[in-house]
């Protein structure tokens, strides 16, 4: 259970990662 959740909160923190990056280069292109 630990070790699923150790992976849940990587894979969390990973999306929000790639989503901000996203949204910046989304608005250095605008």
């Amino acid at each position: 259970m630990a070790a699923f959740e150790r992976e849940w909160a990587a894979a969390l923190e990973e999306s929000r990662r790639t989503l901000s990056l996203g949204g910046l280069s989304a608005v250095l292109q605008d």
